[in-house]
């Protein structure tokens, strides 16, 4: 029975966690709903609607982009 217990527990404690954010970039629009900010000018949605690095200097620049996904 305990066993049971302590699975159940698990179970619950897991379903109530997400681990990946995910935006489709459909409306060709990486800067508002939702909002990710960053470097934002060294990338562009491509046509087929990916999110692209548009950095020409980008083998020795850095760029990122975040997306704060906390709610509370």
């Amino acid at each position: 029975m305990k066993l049971f217990n302590v699975l159940c527990i698990l179970l619950l404690i897991s379903s109530s966690v997400i681990g990946q954010f995910n935006d489709d970039f459909s409306d060709g629009d990486f800067t508002n709903d939702p909002t990710w900010v960053g470097q934002d000018s060294l990338f562009k949605v491509n046509s087929i609607g990916e999110l692209q690095l548009n950095d020409t200097n980008s083998i020795t620049d850095e760029a990122f982009l975040i997306h704060n996904s906390w709610s509370g």
